[in-house]
């Protein structure tokens, strides 16, 4: 475990170092000073491509910090802040950063303590973004509310290939405002609603889109909600009109 202080040394290295294409320090509880260390050296860095920092204790200085590092720097493409508890106060900076950012394409923000008032800054960021194409925020507190402002993001962005959405308790509201979402959206190919409480109401309301307005859709995950085998048999049914695969478990 590297630390704070180990982190200093690799910021050192990663300010000199001309080469390095990726670096993994997940797990290395370095807090927000190790990541204000890593920061500085992330922003003039041109070399850089992956960036993994997730369960580091990064908390919202280290957000605010990292978000100022990614309006300057424009070649890491894959960046993971997963396990970090870092919304509150942080959210604006690293919203905007990661809305503007012109190379960053694979982004997980799984289990960070996004709820539903951290959702409308990086939605908005979002629906003028044209790198973005993988976005993994499974694990958080979106709820319907969040769900809803996803719905002008999902309108207005077409570049986003991928969504995860697992465990997020949207229920059927939440469900019904991403089916609104989707019905406009032409870039999606894989959502994930997993384990979101969504019941024959919420499910309805998905299967009408994808057979009336929706034609790129073509992975929907949706194992562990509250579907009857009938709802399950309905979608399956929508989604093969599409050209789609539904991903489901069927649950006792």
């Amino acid at each position: 475990m590297i630390a704070e202080d180990g982190c200093a040394f690799v910021s050192a290295g990663l300010r000199s170092n001309s080469s390095l294409q990726a670096l993994n320090i997940s797990g290395n509880c370095i807090g927000d000073i190790g990541a204000q260390q890593l920061a500085v050296a992330l922003s003039p860095n041109r070399t850089l491509r992956i960036l993994r920092l997730s369960d580091n204790g990064i908390r919202k200085q280290g957000a605010g910090a990292l978000g100022l590092a990614f309006t300057e720097n424009a070649t890491v493409s894959e960046l993971d802040l997963s396990r970090n508890y870092m919304w509150e106060d942080g959210a604006q900076v690293l919203s905007s950063a990661i809305g503007g950012n012109p190379a960053l394409q694979c982004v997980s923000f799984a289990s960070s303590g996004l709820r539903r008032q951290h959702a409308q800054p990086l939605f908005a960021a979002l629906e003028g973004n044209t790198a973005l194409t993988d976005l993994d925020l499974a694990g958080n507190g979106i709820e319907e509310v969040g769900a809803a402002l996803l719905v002008a993001t999902l309108h207005a962005n077409n570049t986003l290939r991928s969504l995860d959405l697992t465990f997020n308790n949207l229920r059927d509201l939440g469900a019904q405002n991403v089916a609104q979402g989707l019905e406009a959206n032409r870039g999606l190919t894989f959502l994930s609603l997993s384990d979101n409480h969504i019941s024959e109401q919420g499910g309805r309301k998905l299967a009408a889109v994808l057979k009336v307005s929706n034609g790129v859709l073509k992975t929907l995950d949706l194992s562990l909600n509250g579907l009857s085998e009938e709802g399950n048999r309905d979608l399956a049914a929508r989604l093969r009109m599409v050209g789609g695969q539904l991903t489901l478990r069927h649950e006792a």
